[in-house]
């Protein structure tokens, strides 16, 4: 049966599904790791640092399409 590049993707997204969902089973109940709730928040401080280093980055991607629009 060919399916050409339909049938690379329907495996791309059947590989790619059940890895995330082994994945997010390994990070929550697997070995050594152990990530909890309490874990995946951020303070204020941490979320202005990320932003000061995002911003610049998303202006920067985004001057090149505008510049191309324009």
């Amino acid at each position: 049966m060919e399916l050409g590049i339909v049938g690379a993707a329907i495996a791309t997204i059947l590989s790619k599904g059940i890895l995330a969902v082994y994945g997010i089973y390994d990070i929550f109940t697997g070995s050594g790791l152990k990530i909890e709730r309490k874990h995946l928040t951020i303070t204020r401080e941490e979320f202005k640092k990320i932003a000061a280093i995002g911003l610049p980055a998303i202006i920067a991607k985004m001057a090149s399409p505008v510049g191309n629009i324009l």
